[in-house]
């Protein structure tokens, strides 16, 4: 599969559309050969990569969505031999066991070289000194960004989550000059920014780099305000590479979906039929590079939709506008989606009975919890409490352990559950 080149982008639509397609023939061979899941796909549908002409044969496929992934744990998907795996990530979704997504070692370069092109677009280079508040985890996040920032030849401060008040007296010192962050967390440096009565004259911050969770332009205008930095929003989803997939230029105006390693389609959630422009529907991609876990006709649940105008940039690249939310009932928490159906097997296992339950988000930004209400019954000490709080800290300990979340719990009355 081709390595990302360090020259210009498709001039034209045309040009990009060949360049898709013929990266797409390859993908297709390369997952008949090497993927079970997806040569069974094709013997039931009776699809022929060999016939595959143009973009919109692809849609004679159905749709991959993340049970498949799940039910593929650990290697099922994987189109290499393991020994050309070098970097394995994990994300929870609606199943006990996690979606597995591995990386080749072209596959780390081409996320590397993308992140990288998305930054020099952004204006940023080798003098650049990069904060990065992520968490270096089982997620991709966090490593993309760092190993972007890496092939600029600029500086990296992998100072990971929480410590805040270090976050600021970092950004201080070492002269950050791009904070990359969710939303939620940098809406929480802001205010200890703010707390501790330091002024962004004292910065050397020129942007931030968001990503992660939705967010409104209100959080904009405040985030703006309040660094005296521009904002960037970049999309992504660890399946597919990373914070990379889509990402503002410097209009900020709309997303570009990099269109050279993805192919990108607007569906209707329930029909699965292409929306018209300007309509929202569900994002649904397709890889066209990556080595060890290429996917088809991905459904990212996220609820998107096309610009049809042409943005100021430029740029051939489809434009998305901002990312509005989720097409399922999937919760995003300081940018960790968390499905309802998993907490459901989480309390499930952990209590050993059936318990009435539901689960809300609360606040905003650096605000933002998971509120997660048990109906209080016999099994649950009502009337001892020490051990319910015993049961409360170590339901939270057991359910943050799998969710990537601390969620609140608190023991409620059944009937207010209705």
């Amino acid at each position: 599969m081709a390595v990302l080149a360090a020259t210009a982008l498709p001039a034209s639509r045309d040009d990009l559309e060949q360049l898709q397609l013929e990266r797409l023939q390859a993908t297709l061979h390369r997952v008949q050969r090497h993927v079970a899941f997806y040569r069974s796909m094709f013997a039931d549908t009776g699809f022929d990569p060999d016939q595959c002409a143009s973009l919109s044969d692809l849609q004679r496929l159905p749709l991959t969505n993340e049970t498949d992934l799940c039910q593929a744990y650990p290697y099922d998907m994987f189109a290499t031999p393991l020994k050309e795996v070098v970097q394995i990530h994990t994300t929870t979704g609606r199943h006990p066991e996690p979606v597995v997504h591995g990386y080749t070692e072209r596959d780390l370069t081409n996320a590397a070289m993308l992140m990288a092109r998305i930054m020099t677009g952004l204006g940023l280079d080798a003098d650049d000194v990069f904060q990065i508040t992520l968490n270096y985890g089982l997620g991709t996040g966090a490593f993309t960004f760092h190993e972007g920032a890496r092939k600029l030849g600029a500086s990296v401060i992998p100072t990971a989550t929480g410590r805040t008040p270090k976050q600021v007296q970092i950004m201080r010192d070492f002269g950050t000059s791009c904070l990359v962050a969710t939303p939620s967390y940098a809406l929480r440096l802001l205010q200890t920014l703010k707390d501790q009565d330091v002024s962004p004259a004292a910065l050397r911050l020129k942007c931030l780099l968001v990503t992660g969770e939705p967010f409104s332009a209100d959080t904009r205008a405040v985030l703006e305000d309040g660094f005296q930095a521009q904002i960037y929003d970049l999309y992504g989803l660890s399946a597919a590479y990373g914070p990379v997939v889509a990402a503002q230029c410097r209009n900020q105006s709309v997303l570009h979906v990099q269109e050279d390693l993805f192919y990108a389609e607007v569906l209707d959630p329930q029909t699965h039929q292409p929306v018209p422009d300007g309509e929202w529907g569900e994002l649904v991609l397709t890889t066209l590079v990556k080595e060890a876990v290429p996917l088809l006709r991905y459904r990212t649940g996220d609820k998107v939709r096309r610009v049809p105008d042409t943005c100021g940039c430029g740029s051939v690249f489809t434009a998305l506008d901002r990312i509005a939310g989720r097409v399922d009932d999937v919760l995003t928490v300081k940018g960790v989606n968390i499905a309802p159906a998993r907490i459901g097997q989480l309390l499930s296992t952990y209590l050993d009975f059936d318990i009435h339950w539901n689960a809300t988000i609360a606040g905003s930004g650096p605000d933002q919890e998971l509120i997660l209400r048990l109906g209080i019954r016999e099994d649950l000490f009502f009337d001892q409490m020490k051990r319910q709080r015993k049961l409360v800290d170590d339901l939270r300990r057991y359910l943050a352990q799998w969710l990537g979340v601390t969620p609140r719990v608190l023991l409620v009355e059944p009937d207010s559950l209705n």
